[in-house]
């Protein structure tokens, strides 16, 4: 009924059902169809209406002179809310993972940043999951597929994990088959727990209860271990670029990898995303069909 009260509004504005029909597009055989449904709604005529003629009845009047500042008031809120969806500024908070966004994904940011200057964009960066409603996140980042069905979530790409270890290490040192690493010094991401490698060609996936000579619960420090000698580590591929440009680290078994890292962005259901944060998703979808490591790619290799 709202629809149609507006309808009558407009008619008003437009001095006439044809003139009204065509500043809204609508036919005029709708226009006057509406308006006899809000008529025979209301109980009463509100309009005048012939070839020649267009008055309002004594109700009409009266039901416009209620009416049409209420509409009116409607509009400009709803202009309001339009402009305030639609227009690519103001804030946007966003949660990710800090060690994904600090080293793969830190030219994203800027370049969104960028991009949008309009945007005040506020990170929220950790490796612990955040709760996103009660931290009033818009959009975040999250590594592997959500449980809670209180989210959407979208799959963006995925990090393969690989074992890598220091030219210094492997001096003396073959590693050719997953088996080999049974007799090599492990540092091991804890809590402790068996490493099962895949072939990129498929096949039975391998898996290895491997003694760890270390364990360690960051990816930060397993790499520095890794670095400095100690032993072989399977990391995240995001982690190493730097590390294998440098000649620091080399990676180990061609065509192996560990268990994936499915990249998603979520965010709360039941809640529109506004147009920053589609910007934003929009922006994380084309950097990950750039970024050959969003798409399992391993950093200076093939």
């Amino acid at each position: 009924m709202l629809d149609d009260v507006s309808l009558f509004v407009q008619i008003v504005r437009a001095g006439g059902l044809a003139a009204a029909g065509r500043r809204l597009g609508i036919p005029p055989a709708t226009v006057t169809r509406r308006l006899a449904g809000l008529e025979a709604r209301l109980g009463c005529k509100l309009i005048h209406r012939s070839a020649r003629r267009f008055d309002l009845t004594a109700e009409g009047a009266s039901y416009y002179d209620t009416l049409a500042p209420q509409i009116a008031a409607m509009e400009t809120a709803l202009a309001g809310l339009h402009s305030g969806t639609h227009d690519l500024r103001g804030p946007l908070k966003v949660a990710a993972p800090s060690s994904v966004s600090v080293r793969l994904l830190a030219p994203m940011w800027s370049s969104f940043v960028a991009r949008h200057p309009e945007i005040t964009l506020d990170l929220r960066l950790s490796n612990t999951r955040i709760d996103l409603e009660q931290e009033r996140i818009d959009i975040a980042l999250r590594i592997g597929p959500q449980e809670d069905s209180g989210f959407h979530q979208q799959r963006v790409g995925w990090i393969r994990t690989v074992v890598v270890a220091s030219p210094a290490y492997l001096a003396g040192r073959a590693v050719t088959t997953p088996e080999n690493l049974r007799d090599h010094r492990i540092i091991a991401r804890a809590p402790l727990s068996a490493w099962v490698l895949e072939h990129d060609d498929g096949g039975v996936p391998v898996r290895l209860d491997l003694a760890a000579r270390v364990a360690v619960d960051d990816t930060a420090m397993a790499l520095a271990l890794a670095r400095d000698g100690i032993g072989v580590a399977l990391v995240p591929a995001s982690e190493v670029r730097e590390a294998f440009a440098a000649g620091a680290l080399v990676p180990l078994l061609p065509g192996w990898h560990g268990p994936r890292r499915e990249v998603f962005v979520v965010w709360p259901t039941g809640r529109m995303l506004s147009r920053r944060a589609r910007a934003l998703k929009e922006h994380v979808e084309d950097f990950a069909r750039a970024e050959a490591v969003l798409r399992g790619g391993v950093p200076g290799v093939g």
